[in-house]
């Protein structure tokens, strides 16, 4: 077994002090001081030196410990506007709000790290977990990165160490699709997740997950909209329920040489029980946080004015009001000569997908495309057409 192998192996099967399997945190005061450390490895499993790293909550349905709800500081506070004459007195520390941001630092020549924090400064989740995330930032352009989640089951946690990777992928551009392909791991893992970004401003373009036994990806080149990507891929060695461990390869930026048109970009598109014409589902404009909100409708139609070659349909970012299975999408299309008249397009009952990719099986020309779901809609970022 090599180097590598063995690390990773180590890493899935030891059961130390920095547990990662979910549950819940033992109550702390909020002045305990939790103690955090470790070590980075590099690609070749050295220690990872003089680089910086940071401790950040993971906020998985946190909510603030009730110990820590800050109602006696805003009573005190009220009582003291509004009753000057009477000073009140509090002996105790004034405690420190929780964050996202905790704690930044630098690994020692060796990799080795240490954090300690405030036990207040900590979140938990539903069922009283606090989860920490731990990202090695590199330098921010082509250094490997690395983020671990986990929680905290002891005021003291030593986690096991921690490996960067890089999966030495490749990306081929076709004429109508970006390939990316990569070697497959030595050690075991669990799925890789890909998320691609605009470089100019990087707003999340498309975000897709990769099963393990298939190192591959293509996607059409209608999806980004952009001449210029950054892309980064994470790769999840160890999974279970909503915490992980994972290593996230070096984020790096590519150029489209050939891009594709997005056919239905500035089209109009309509929704279910909406009067007006509906503009951010076909605007390009993956950073408008103005993306299609609507509570009460299951079908939109994107309007592409003529009759057009459609080989595939992508919806970026779409979510529903509501969890109840089945979720359910159809696709139908129109003519221009027939505008209200919609036909099936060969995509029935697809299991829809946050970022989803929907190739027709067979291409045909349609002026009207729309869209159906067996649930309400509540958010689409976009909708791209190829």
């Amino acid at each position: 077994m090599n180097k590598t192998a063995l690390v990773f192996s180590s890493l899935l099967l030891c059961a130390c002090t920095g547990e990662k399997t979910p549950g819940k945190s033992p109550y702390f005061k909020d002045d305990d001081i939790l103690t955090i450390s470790g070590q980075f490895l590099d690609k070749d499993q050295d220690g990872l030196a003089a680089t910086k790293i940071a401790l950040r909550n993971l906020r998985v349905f946190a909510y603030v410990n009730p110990s820590q709800t800050y109602f006696k500081e805003t009573l005190n506070w009220f009582i003291a506007l509004a009753f000057p004459m009477f000073p009140t007195y509090d002996t105790k520390a004034v405690k420190i709000k929780p964050n996202y941001f905790l704690k930044d630092a630098v690994t020692a020549r060796d990799g080795s790290f240490r954090f300690q924090i405030r036990a207040d400064q900590t979140l938990r989740d539903a069922e009283g977990g606090i989860n920490i995330a731990l990202i090695n930032d590199g330098d921010g352009t082509a250094s490997s990165y690395a983020k671990y989640n986990f929680v905290i089951k002891q005021q003291e946690t030593t986690l096991d160490p921690i490996a960067l990777c890089d999966l030495g992928e490749t990306v081929q551009e076709t004429g109508s699709s970006l390939d990316w392909s990569w070697p497959l791991p030595s050690y075991a893992l669990d799925h890789y997740e890909v998320r691609i970004a605009d470089a100019q401003d990087n707003s999340l373009l498309w975000a897709t997950r990769v099963e393990s036994g298939s190192p591959q990806l293509t996607l059409p080149k209608s999806i980004f909209q952009a001449a210029s990507i950054r892309y980064a891929i994470e790769v999840f060695y160890h999974f279970e329920d909503e915490l992980h461990a994972s290593c996230l390869t070096p984020s790096r930026t590519i150029s489209i040489a050939n891009p594709m048109t997005n056919l239905a970009s500035g089209k109009k598109a309509s929704a279910e029980g909406i009067d007006f014409t509906v503009t951010s589902l076909t605007n390009g404009r993956f950073n408008d946080v103005s993306y299609f909100s609507a509570y009460d409708t299951r079908s939109l139609t994107i309007d592409l004015e003529e009759d057009t070659l459609v080989t595939s349909i992508n919806l970026h970012n779409l979510q529903f009001t509501s969890d109840t299975a089945p979720h359910q999408l159809i696709f139908e299309g129109s003519t221009k000569a027939a505008p209200n008249t919609f036909v099936s397009i060969g995509l029935d009952d697809e299991t829809p997908l946050r970022f989803g990719n929907y190739q027709l099986p067979v291409p045909g020309n349609y002026a009207r495309l729309r869209i159906s779901a067996s649930n309400v809609f509540s958010l689409l970022q976009e909708v791209s057409v190829q």
